[in-house]
């Protein structure tokens, strides 16, 4: 008999002869199964970024670490990583801004963990922005930045910890960017109670904006750990007896002793 012409057994093809006993149901179902995990999905998580928009006229002093809130040279991102959640599958990051135009920018990401990690929610971020703005940045400028925001993030982070040493160290909640005409200014959301964010931030969670900034410039004060509402009342008290006692004092030391002719 010859080679080619001669019976198939269950011996030369086992796999074709299993289904013959085996549902067809069954057969689609595991075939469908392996078409699908051949096919790999980009992820089955997906995120996207709100842009917020701020006044973008906030004080007429832009020195020093006010220099974030001018809205002519420059603008802010400050992004927030606390995510909010819509239905299951999807989460919501909030990137406070002074720029009006970013309100509308359409922007959807995909990836394959229920909570990215911050190197890749910030690439998205600072790519997204970059788009939108139309500014071509260098691959190796471009990871400088995005590690300088996550050093920044640890920075603030390990710097508002409670701290039974009260001092008025503080670190800048910022970092500055320049490429060609455009100046960005990025860094994490530390919002004040009026929503603007706050340009650096102090031990004991204490953080303010440049409208607010006095209420934590004082909290160095003894009235501090549990300030009291009128502790300005409190405080003028003090000084005015503070110096009544001084001038006190030095009228003892100028009236004349008993022994003395």
């Amino acid at each position: 008999m010859d080679e080619d012409a001669r019976t198939l057994t269950s011996a030369d093809a086992p796999h074709l002869f299993d289904l013959t006993n085996t549902p067809l149901s069954t057969v689609r179902r595991n075939l469908d199964n392996k078409s699908s995990s051949s096919r790999r999905t980009p992820g089955k998580f997906s995120f996207s970024f709100t842009f917020v928009p701020l006044p973008t006229k906030v004080t007429h002093d832009h020195r020093g670490l006010f220099t974030v809130y001018q809205s002519k040279r420059a603008k802010y991102y400050f992004l927030k990583l606390g995510a909010t959640t819509f239905g299951t599958n999807h989460r919501q990051f909030h990137v406070y801004t002074n720029d009006q135009h970013m309100a509308e920018c359409q922007n959807y990401y995909t990836s394959t963990s229920s909570f990215p990690n911050k190197k890749f929610i910030i690439s998205k971020m600072l790519s997204c922005i970059f788009l939108n703005k139309k500014v071509r940045v260098k691959p190796q400028h471009f990871s400088r930045l995005r590690q300088l925001f996550i050093d920044k993030y640890a920075n603030t982070k390990q710097r508002i910890r409670p701290n039974n040493h009260r001092s008025n160290r503080y670190t800048k909640t910022f970092i500055k960017f320049s490429v060609e005409k455009n100046t960005f200014y990025f860094g994490p959301y530390y919002g004040c109670h009026c929503h603007l964010p706050a340009p650096y931030v102090m031990s004991n969670n204490r953080f303010r904006c440049v409208q607010h900034i006095n209420e934590i410039n004082k909290t160095h004060y003894k009235y501090a750990t549990n300030p009291a509402l009128n502790f300005i009342k409190i405080k003028r008290n003090d000084e005015w007896n503070r110096n009544r006692k001084a001038a006190n004092d030095i009228e003892d030391y100028r009236k004349p002793q008993s022994g003395e002719e």
